[in-house]
């Protein structure tokens, strides 16, 4: 990319980052939400994930309870037709049926981490949640960003199907959890990274899922 180019681009991003932040789809918070919610919310999460940050990489980093599902045959990242589309669909469902006992959509919860305004990224996540609110702020040890993680629930399957298509399209990065947070499912590009409160539940999904498992 030439310098002209570079400039050019860097100026419409900066351009995209400030409308998006003025009309409200940014993905950054000032503050997070000072409720009975947001209390109850952070701790329950501080007993079921004591010291972790809500955050795929954190949750799994080190930990022997997490598995990983690819989505599509062979591994495959992406759908290229429809029925690869639902496919992916039909994966991410059979393993929160599971996970969830069957529960309706409207009593998962969604944590959706997501990133300041200066980022490219800054308000995927957020753009996917219906009336998302301000839960928690942690910065990325691996990139040294700052981190904004937006609480929802009450999603229909209409809305949690778009979530989910979004993260198939590397478009959102959500952790999906129920009202226990005995475990954490966390959909992205290409499949799921599950985890589960005990080995012996990471090892009986994993069993159940075996044609799904990386190579």
């Amino acid at each position: 990319m030439g310098a002209l180019s570079l400039l050019s681009f860097k100026w419409r991003w900066a351009v995209t980052s400030r409308w998006r932040h003025v009309r409200g789809f940014s993905g950054e918070f000032a503050a997070v939400e000072q409720s009975p919610r947001s209390s109850e919310l952070s701790q329950r999460w501080g007993r079921a994930w004591p010291g972790a940050e809500p955050s795929r990489f954190t949750l799994r980093a080190g930990n022997e309870r997490w598995v990983r599902f690819h989505s599509l045959p062979d591994g495959k990242r992406y759908a290229d037709n429809a029925d690869e589309g639902r496919e992916i669909l039909r994966r991410h469902h059979a393993v929160l049926e599971e996970l969830s006992g069957g529960a309706p959509s409207e009593h998962l919860l969604v944590l959706a981490p997501d990133h300041a305004r200066h980022d490219l990224g800054n308000g995927w996540s957020k753009a996917y949640l219906p009336n998302p609110w301000p839960w928690w702020t942690f910065t990325d040890d691996s990139s040294e960003s700052r981190i904004f993680c937006w609480a929802a629930s009450g999603l229909t399957q209409r809305q949690l199907d778009a979530l989910l298509v979004a993260c198939a399209e590397d478009r959102a990065f959500p952790l999906i959890l129920d009202e226990t947070m005995s475990w954490i499912y966390c959909p992205y590009d290409g499949g799921a990274d599950v985890v589960l409160a005990t080995e012996a539940e990471r090892l009986s999904l994993a069993e159940r899922h075996a044609d799904w498992l990386p190579d």
